[in-house]
C-alpha cells in the first residue's frame, strides 16, 4: 500500500494520510485508461519512497535505514468522487484508489 503524507503548515497541524491500495498500481509501461464515466481526473507526480522492511516506531535518526529504494508515481484522483466523499464526511480513498490510479515506475534500489 502506498501512503502519501501531506503536511501543510497553513492548513493542517497533523499529517493527513492518503492511502492507495496495491490494486491501484499500474506497473511501468502500462496503459492508463480513464474509467467511464469519470470526467474530472487530476494527477500529481510524486516521489515514491519504498520501505524495504517491516518497521514500527522507528526513530527519525534510523528512518533512512528502512528505505529500500525510490520510484516515480502518478497520484491520480477522481475529483467528482472525492467531492462527494468529502461532502458526506467520508474518506477519500475511493477517489484515489481506483484501478490504474497509481502508475509507478520501476524501483531504483538503494
Amino acid at each position: 500500500m502506498l501512503v502519501k503524507i501531506l503536511i501543510t503548515q497553513e492548513r493542517f497541524q497533523e499529517p493527513v494520510l492518503f492511502m492507495k491500495p496495491t490494486s491501484s498500481y499500474l506497473p511501468n509501461g502500462g496503459t492508463i485508461e480513464v474509467p467511464h464515466p469519470l470526467e474530472s481526473l487530476d494527477h500529481e507526480v510524486e516521489l515514491a519512497v519504498v520501505i524495504g522492511q517491516k518497521a514500527r516506531d522507528v526513530s527519525e535518526a534510523a528512518a533512512m535505514d528502512y528505505v529500500g529504494g525510490y520510484a516515480l508515481a502518478l497520484d491520480m484522483t477522481a475529483r467528482e468522487i472525492q467531492s462527494s466523499a468529502k461532502s458526506a464526511g467520508l474518506p477519500w480513498t475511493v477517489a484515489k484508489g481506483q484501478d490504474i490510479f497509481t502508475p509507478i515506475s520501476s524501483v531504483i534500489h538503494e
